[in-house]
């Protein structure tokens, strides 16, 4: 992918409004040690958003994100997606996708979610893609991942990405019981209201805020192994995204790289 110098200035946007009008008012967002914006929502929806700027130049980044068969390849870098296939269906492309609970859990066992794919804008100025599905894993409802695309002020271009989903009173029940005891040192990105800047929110709003930033650092990884050569691309972009992961241990380190990168040439059938 052709990137651009960007205004150093604009290379990281830090966090401090909100990204898009769907997110309520008043939703703290992130501190500036993360480089990008960040806003989250428990209020009915479970709601997490982020934008950056990033130094690609929006004119080749806007053509490959508005093919749906690229969607694949950037949804199975995340570790819980076990396998990833585009269909046509009536409704137009669909990427039907296997997504389990624990990195670990093999894809016969992960639970199906079928996303229909839809380019909603696609101009000079701006690309909107979104992947929705009415029913979503673990109890889950209206699950859904909205990109949105803009040429930058300063150069390259601004990355934004949304992702909401609605829980059942019994999932979101088990969910924030596991939450109170395994899953107890599990946190976001934003300061816990009223909060010094090391309490981080937990609970919901903390598992959205993971979700998505590991897709967003899916994103920004394919576009930046976008351009190497066919033959080491796919492992290239595994290894880059991990390696994004890495640089918030605190909220996204789930296991090391060795046993993340046999996971996903099964997964992907790279080979040993």
């Amino acid at each position: 992918m052709q990137r651009t110098a960007p205004d150093p200035a604009r290379r990281g946007l830090v966090a401090g409004a909100l990204l898009w009008g769907s997110l309520p008012r008043g939703v703290r967002a992130a501190g500036p040690d993360l480089p990008l914006r960040l806003a989250s929502s428990e209020t009915g929806d479970l709601q997490g958003a982020v934008q950056a700027v990033v130094p690609f130049a929006y004119g080749p980044a806007a053509e490959a994100l508005s093919a749906p068969q690229v969607w694949c390849e950037i949804l199975m870098l995340h570790l819980n997606n076990k396998a990833c296939r585009l269909q046509q269906g009536p409704q137009g492309p669909a990427l039907a996708l296997a997504i389990a609970r624990k990195h670990d859990q093999p894809a016969d066992r992960a639970h199906a979610l079928v996303l229909q794919w839809q380019r909603q804008e696609r101009s000079d100025q701006r690309l909107g893609v979104r992947l929705h599905a009415a029913q979503g894993p673990f109890g889950t409802t209206d699950y859904a991942v909205l990109l949105q695309l803009a040429p930058a002020p300063g150069g390259g271009c601004t990355l934004g990405l949304e992702y909401a989903c609605r829980f059942s009173p019994a999932s979101r029940m088990l969910l924030r019981t596991y939450l109170a005891t395994l899953g107890r040192d599990k946190v976001g990105f934003s300061a816990r209201p009223g909060g010094g800047p090391q309490e981080l929110v937990g609970g919901l709003r903390g598992v959205v805020e993971r979700t998505v930033v590991r897709y967003y650092l899916a994103v920004e990884a394919w576009l930046q192994t976008a351009a190497l050569p066919p033959a080491g691309r796919a492992l290239a972009r595994l290894e880059h995204w991990f390696d994004a992961t890495e640089r918030y241990p605190r909220q996204l380190h789930e296991l090391d790289k060795a046993s993340y990168l046999a996971n996903k040439r099964r997964e992907l059938g790279l080979g040993p």
